[in-house]
């Protein structure tokens, strides 16, 4: 990942050395290189793939430590309008693609009402990427979202 981070650097100097020359737009879109998460975080905005949720993750402790027990904490709001009264229902697995395998354990989703819930029970046992995929559902309604972290 070392290259990663050098490439993240460099478009950021030459965008400081260019912007006064080529303008404010060109300084604006390589400012997201800045904008990438530190390893081991996990803070994510996501919109579902169907597009009816807007959800937001954020691990606790904000660095994921490796191999010790996490929790996420998961907000789900509709993005559009979800004319349904069922509540909205949440499920969680993570897996390193990779390597084609999941945790070590099960976590539990708990519903913390009002589109909240906590997820207890994640542990990353590998050093790598790993992918969180949700299932959410509101009545009828079920979409799919997924966010990376690299476990470092």
């Amino acid at each position: 990942m070392p290259a990663i981070r050098f490439t993240a650097m460099f478009a950021l100097a030459i965008g400081a050395m260019l912007a006064p020359v080529v303008g404010a737009d060109f300084a604006v879109n390589t400012a997201y290189a800045a904008d990438v998460a530190p390893a081991n975080t996990l803070t994510q905005h996501l919109i579902s793939d169907g597009g009816s949720f807007d959800i937001t993750l954020a691990s606790t402790p904000r660095t994921i430590p490796l191999n010790e027990m996490f929790e996420l904490t998961i907000d789900v709001h509709p993005a559009k309008t979800v004319k349904d009264p069922n509540p909205v229902w949440v499920s969680v697995i993570a897996t390193m693609p990779a390597h084609q395998h999941g945790m070590n354990t099960r976590p539990r989703v708990e519903d913390l009402g009002k589109g909240r819930f906590v997820v207890r029970g994640m542990l990353f046992h590998m050093a790598g990427v790993w992918e969180i995929a949700l299932d959410v559902a509101k009545g009828g309604l079920h979409e799919h979202a997924k966010a990376s972290v690299d476990l470092q």
